[in-house]
């Protein structure tokens, strides 16, 4: 629940705009589109600890328990479904006017490219329920957390200077330390 709340504080920029903003107009748009995607990653959020919550349910309180690289296979399974069903009802009837691609840019790295991003969700998957299976969802929810931070951490120095929403601001500080201090008490609880 702490660091929910730390990582919510973090994502008060999104909603305020931040100082370095120049144009009152695109920044406004701007932080609506931040606000948007900030809800929009909180319900993707929670379903995926609902989603995470479950297997460890399973993967902990069955009488048999399946091994984790089944549930993460079963899940990659159902969710590829539904990503093809999106696909096939969303985004290719409107190809063209959703999806650019550089003209310099060819069908085969496209194609490779997919290819590369599926792998490394396969393996990101397998590796998590392996986690879950060793951790419980608990502490591996609080991993994410630091995460996070981690990503806050790394998007100040390579994007910060493209784009101000990367900058670490107060408010990411704020929620970082919220965070953190969440992960200790966790962690100084557990023993």
């Amino acid at each position: 629940m702490g660091t929910s709340i730390g990582l919510g504080v973090s994502s008060l920029d999104s909603i305020q705009g931040t100082p370095t903003d120049e144009v009152l107009v695109s920044s406004a748009t701007e932080n609506y589109t931040l606000f948007n995607g900030t809800l929009m990653t909180l319900c993707g959020t929670f379903i995926s600890a609902c989603i995470y919550v479950y297997s460890d349910n399973i993967l902990s309180k069955s009488k048999v328990q399946p091994l984790p690289a089944r549930v993460c296979c079963w899940l990659g399974v159902y969710t590829s479904i539904f990503t093809w069903i999106w696909i096939a009802v969303y985004t290719l009837p409107q190809f063209n006017d959703i999806i650019h691609v550089d003209k310099d840019v060819s069908t085969f790295q496209v194609i490779m490219a997919y290819v590369i991003v599926t792998v490394a969700n396969a393996l990101h998957s397998w590796s998590y329920y392996e986690l879950i299976e060793r951790t419980g969802n608990v502490a591996t929810g609080i991993l994410q957390g630091l995460r996070a931070i981690l990503v806050y951490a790394i998007s100040h120095f390579w994007y910060c200077q493209e784009d101000s929403a990367q900058c670490f601001s107060p408010s990411k500080g704020c929620g970082s330390l919220i965070v953190i201090g969440c992960v200790l008490l966790f962690t100084l609880g557990k023993q």
